[in-house]
């Protein structure tokens, strides 16, 4: 799970038919071609297979979590932005 697909990008590849599947109202898991480096910036996520999960939040207990992580103090500008993985 990202918070957003820019979060995503740096792992994967998002074409737009992705992105419209992911941002959707259903938000279900989409498999992304993953990008090089995946395995070693994700280590131990998907090692050796070419493709990566990948889902948003969708429920208000995920964007309270993802919300924390940034280190947001108010506002929806964060939702945005790219979050980094190690946070």
């Amino acid at each position: 799970m990202a918070a957003n697909v820019a979060s995503l990008q740096p792992y994967a590849e998002v074409d737009e038919a992705s992105r419209r599947l992911l941002e959707s109202r259903e938000r279900p898991i989409v498999l992304l071609a993953k990008r090089p480096g995946c395995d070693e910036a994700l280590a131990g996520i998907a090692n050796g297979v070419s493709a990566l999960g990948a889902m948003l939040p969708y429920t208000p207990i995920q964007w309270l979590l993802f919300f924390e992580a940034s280190g947001a103090t108010g506002g929806t500008a964060w939702m945005q932005e790219p979050q980094n993985s190690s946070s």
